[in-house]
């Protein structure tokens, strides 16, 4: 839930949210938990992780800092953080 996730938010490095899904979209969620740490001397990176190409290509517009493809295949997701955090 956004709540939880606004609880571990705090000490995190990384985010990754989902667009697509029940009841809400990624983009909604993404400004929950910005306005949770907002005022914070740091923050995580918010990625976006999706396979939708369209979302995908709109990722800053919505305020993400990256993009995360290729969702559900583990070992693309592995090379693509280490990418985003050299």
């Amino acid at each position: 839930s956004v709540a939880a996730a606004r609880a571990h938010v705090l000490d995190s490095e990384l985010v990754l949210i989902d667009f697509h899904m029940p009841g809400t979209d990624g983009g909604e969620v993404l400004q929950d938990l910005k306005e949770a740490i907002a005022g914070r001397d740091s923050r995580p990176a918010f990625y976006l992780y999706t396979s939708d190409k369209d979302v995908g290509s709109e990722y800053r517009e919505l305020g993400f800092d990256g993009r995360l493809i290729l969702k559900g295949n583990s070992e693309a997701l592995v090379r693509q953080v280490d990418a985003a955090f050299r």
